[in-house]
């Protein structure tokens, strides 16, 4: 085994589950206080990540993948002075794999996973990264394009 996959190993991450969102028009989510790691990926459109300890609300636009780290509650829109929905009600009830649809229109996709890690050292690495990991896609090479792709075909099957 690789020193790489040693670590990983070692913080023994348990996938949850993966889901998509496909919004059009406007609209605001609010998620609450999670636990373990969130990845997400926008693949079409754009929105505005906020959450507490930001200085303004973050752009993110398709390419675009974030980790959140800290379990903090946070805020997806696409237009800030929409109302909010509460995330729990609309992407809960998805088994993994599914999809939500929110509004009319396919203007924005999204995809994205939980992971809690339970090794012996998962305290000290969640506690060691920011509270956001902001990659954007012209950050990346098409190594990490082509992984999000599959990642979105995946999910779609």
């Amino acid at each position: 085994m690789d020193p790489l996959s040693q670590i990983v190993s070692s913080l023994k991450p348990k996938h949850l589950r993966a889901v998509g969102l496909k919004a059009g028009g406007a609209w605001s989510l609010a998620f609450g206080p999670y636990e373990g790691i969130k990845f997400n990926a926008v693949t079409r459109g754009h929105c505005w990540l906020s959450m507490e300890g930001l200085a303004a609300p973050l752009r993110i636009s398709a390419g675009d993948c974030f980790l959140l780290t800290q379990g903090t509650p946070f805020r997806l829109a696409t237009h800030l002075e929409a109302p909010s929905a509460d995330a729990a009600s609309i992407l809960g009830p998805l088994r993994g794999g599914a999809t939500a649809r929110l509004n009319e229109g396919d203007d924005f996709l999204l995809f994205g996973s939980r992971f809690i890690l339970d090794g012996e050292h998962a305290r000290f690495l969640l506690n060691s990264l920011p509270p956001l990991v902001h990659i954007k896609a012209s950050d990346h090479d098409e190594t990490l394009a082509w992984a999000l792709q599959r990642l979105q075909r995946e999910l779609g099957e």
